[in-house]
């Protein structure tokens, strides 16, 4: 079983790195999942504003992130 790019060790220094994406990912997951279900408006815009907040909370952190290039030298 091959691993999500985002999640491949050698492009993080740390696992905690690897568990914060995996966190964030595991929240866009649920939200989407909920979202799939009977809610009203206000409930839908509040999971739909989540996955938006926790989608560039991944961007963000990866674009910090070291060429992951630079540790199979």
């Amino acid at each position: 079983m091959m691993a999500a790019p985002y999640l491949r060790l050698g492009s993080f220094r740390r696992l905690d790195e690897v568990i914060q994406l995996s966190t964030h990912q595991k929240n866009i997951d649920r939200y989407q999942r909920l979202l799939k279900t009977k809610l009203n408006e206000t409930e839908r815009q509040y999971l739909e504003k989540r996955v938006c907040e926790e989608k560039i909370a991944m961007l963000q952190f990866m674009e910090h992130q070291p060429n992951p290039k630079e540790f199979w030298v």
